[in-house]
């Protein structure tokens, strides 16, 4: 019952942060320079009659109220109707779908490679508090926060296209990008980690677990990791 609620929460939480993304688009899209006419009719404007503009206008729904233009933009979003790409005249739902196979792909990589490094450094972080390792494993993990993306990517290419001199087309397209994406979130999933299971190795469970005679392998696994993994979905 507790998952099931946790689950409708989250489907919740991400409908409401859909809705206010969507919005802040919108607004944003009529807030930014240029003209989506002139775009489209590519013409200078001394060339284009006024009857066209208006026609491309009414075209567009641009004559509309701002209230009325960010209906139709959300009625829109929901039957995935995003219109045509100015440049390529293509819809653009058809260009999000020839690269949504690559973009879940490295998505779903990055979120394996995370928790495969992470856990696992998160664990050892925690079991040796405040010793050397603990020490070293934030220190990463906080330069990795603190560094964005963009540069830590720059980093690995210069690595490996320079100083390893390797030229493959898997690994500056896919492997690199993953790398990049994992050090970001490892960094963040780290942190959890250690902050949760500090605090449940010093939970009553594990303490009368102990006192049991269970080992401290039979603890990890049985009690902390249970626990931690629990934790972690809600995230």
């Amino acid at each position: 019952m507790f998952i099931i609620k946790s689950i409708l929460y989250r489907l919740i939480q991400m409908i409401v942060v859909l809705f206010v993304i969507s919005t802040l688009a919108f607004i944003l899209m009529k807030l930014s320079p240029g003209n989506p006419v002139d775009k489209i009719l590519h013409l200078d404007v001394a060339q284009v009659s006024t009857e066209q503009i208006n026609a491309t206008k009414d075209k567009l729904g641009l004559n509309d109220s701002l209230l009325v233009q960010w209906w139709h933009w959300m009625n829109h979003l929901l039957h995935f109707n995003l219109g045509k790409s100015f440049e390529s005249k293509e819809p653009v739902t058809q260009i999000l779908f020839n690269y949504a196979p690559i973009t879940l792909l490295i998505s779903f990589s990055t979120l394996v490679v995370s928790l495969c490094i992470s856990i696992p450094l998160g664990i050892i972080a925690a079991k040796r508090f405040h010793k050397l390792s603990d020490k070293v494993i934030r220190v990463i993990s906080t330069l990795s926060i603190s560094l964005p993306a963009f540069f830590i990517g720059i980093i690995l290419l210069f690595i490996v296209t320079n100083l390893m001199n390797i030229d493959s087309v898997i690994l500056s397209q896919f492997i690199l990008p993953v790398l990049t994406l994992s050090l970001g979130m490892c960094a963040y999933i780290i942190r959890l980690v250690r902050s949760n299971l500090l605090i449940l190795l010093k939970s009553n469970i594990v303490q009368a677990s102990r006192l049991r005679g269970m080992n401290e392998r039979y603890i990890l696994i049985h009690d902390l990791l249970n626990q931690q993994f629990c934790r972690l979905s809600h995230y």
